[in-house]
């Protein structure tokens, strides 16, 4: 499954560029990657918060998700943001584009799975789980840009 997953991503160009066949392995599978650039910076993921997430909706726009989207888990080619690490990557379903969603805002604001987010933030997720629109996931990427007091 992740594997037809990885290549209809790769057509929409969110992801870096397979170089070989998949090689399981035991407890997981490897997959060799073109080398596609340098870590995206911490300093930079402060002024990139809603493109990240206007970057995961893209992806699951194709009816997929990531299954760890954290952000060491994008690399960026020279200005262009790829998602790598696609070990849980799937079809997309309400619960899983809600998990996405909330892993990738606990990874920009530093938050472990056992601190509450708040009532407005899970409510947020959840509304994006259930309908994952662009306009549902800016208005989560604008609460998270309101907790690290940034402007929206």
């Amino acid at each position: 499954m992740w594997w037809k997953a990885m290549r209809i991503s790769a057509v929409v160009l969110v992801i870096a560029s397979s170089v070989g066949q998949c090689i399981d392995i035991p407890g997981g599978a490897a997959l060799l990657m073109a080398p596609v650039g340098k870590s995206l910076p911490r300093t930079t993921v402060r002024s990139e918060v809603k493109k990240l997430f206007v970057f995961l909706w893209h992806l699951h726009a194709e009816n997929l998700v990531h299954g760890d989207p954290r952000v060491p888990n994008v690399m960026l080619d020279g200005e262009k943001p790829l998602w790598i690490d696609f070990v849980n990557m799937g079809k997309a379903s309400p619960n899983l584009r809600k998990l996405d969603a909330e892993i990738l805002t606990r990874s920009i604001l530093h938050v472990s799975r056992e601190m509450d987010l708040g009532h407005e933030m899970e409510n947020s997720l959840k509304e994006y789980g259930t309908n994952s629109s662009l306009e549902n996931i800016n208005v989560l990427a604008n609460e998270v840009c309101q907790f690290l007091n940034l402007p929206n």
